[in-house]
């Protein structure tokens, strides 16, 4: 894919995105409770260390306030990768592969991965994220220690590369249901792994399971390697390796659903 490519895909998405801005908020009342429910989300997480940490002093050497800023790199995360990619993407691809909607999705001048996937944006959770970043700086003033720009570049090259490597691995898992079509599992198995590993600090993990949540589903690196990485200093171990299994988990997406894709019957079959 060629640098006019990619700045193609940027302006079409942004075309897409100020659409969903404008049918987002056309609607002011219902656009009004739709920010009040995610706001409730991220609420219930900062509400649940903030409870946990009134019976403990640390979560595996992370502090309350280190932790806080987890918290609110996963609230951006959550944001960007479910607003981006599956509420009106990959949740609804099992129903429109059943139902053959996909025909359409075909027929247009536009890569298949791109037009299934992240064509629909959800803006409503897009704006999410500004509630994370504010939890962040929040958390930093309480920390009370100057940040290295260093670190903040390298954890935010850490954070995209864990948001790819997220975004492959629901790929991979909802590309499934080209081939099992009466199936409306898979998404969902993505979508829980995905959020099930990805809240806690990567110290907690030990034995095996560090393993797999480095190497096999790497969701370390979506938001405990960047938060580590802006608050504690670069280890450009993580940098090299958060990368590459970036590259490798991307390239991995498109081949399994190229091949999945081969699998779907049109509507006219």
């Amino acid at each position: 894919m060629g640098l006019k490519t990619i700045q193609k895909y940027i302006r079409i998405y942004g075309v897409l995105l100020k659409y969903s801005i404008i049918q987002s908020t056309t609607y002011r009342a219902n656009f009004f409770w739709e920010q009040l429910i995610e706001l409730g989300y991220q609420t219930g997480l900062v509400v649940f260390f903030y409870a946990l940490f009134g019976h403990i002093t640390e979560i595996a050497g992370w502090s309350y306030y280190e932790v806080l800023f987890l918290a609110g790199v996963n609230i951006v995360y959550g944001g960007l990768l479910w607003g981006m990619v599956f509420v009106f993407g990959l949740t609804r691809l099992p129903e429109d592969i059943k139902n053959g909607n996909v025909d359409i999705a075909l027929l247009k001048p536009l890569n298949p991965l791109f037009n299934l996937t992240l064509s629909k944006p959800y803006f409503t959770s897009l704006s999410s994220p500004l509630i994370g970043l504010g939890i962040m700086y929040y958390a930093v003033l309480k920390i009370g220690r100057a940040i290295p720009i260093q670190n903040i570049l390298f954890g935010i090259i850490i954070f995209c590369c864990g948001l790819i490597i997220a975004y492959s691995i629901a790929v991979m898992s909802s590309s499934l249901s080209f081939r099992f079509i009466n199936s409306t599992a898979f998404q969902q198995v993505g979508e829980r792994v995905i959020n099930m590993y990805t809240r806690n600090p990567h110290s907690v993990y030990r034995g095996g399971l560090r393993i797999i949540l480095f190497f096999i589903l790497p969701l370390v690196f979506v938001s405990s390697i960047p938060s580590s990485t802006v608050l504690r200093g670069v280890e450009f171990e993580y940098v090299f390796l958060g990368v590459g299994l970036a590259a490798i988990f991307l390239c991995a997406a498109i081949l399994v659903w190229n091949r999945m894709i081969r699998y779907y019957s049109s509507a006219s079959s």
